[in-house]
């Protein structure tokens, strides 16, 4: 069995997909648009909480795209490597996709 976690980032609204063999099992969303405080460490930790919780084989992520908010960016960057870090860490093959 080889259970692959799809991301598609932002340090507001992250979306997520977990497929088991290569089919569809379940997807959802960690939404933070009204959290004021902390945003990039709460979507951070709750990230680090769905690799935990799930423990995918291969973890995907889109690649982050260039936007005019630098700001933005930085986060993303921040975030995306942080992903790394714990796929790193749990020795999870990391995958980054050119977005479409």
């Amino acid at each position: 069995m080889v259970k692959l976690l799809s991301i598609d980032s932002s340090t507001s609204s992250t979306g997520y997909s977990i497929f088991i063999d290569g089919k569809y099992e379940k997807s959802g969303c960690i939404d933070l648009k009204n959290y004021k405080e902390d945003k990039l460490q709460k979507m951070v930790d709750s990230l680090f909480h769905l690799i935990d919780t799930e423990a995918p084989d291969i973890v995907v992520a889109e690649e982050m795209v260039v936007t005019r908010n630098a700001q933005a960016a930085r986060n993303l960057t921040m975030l995306l490597g942080a992903i790394y870090g714990k796929c790193f860490e749990k020795q999870i093959f990391w995958f980054v996709l050119r977005p479409t």
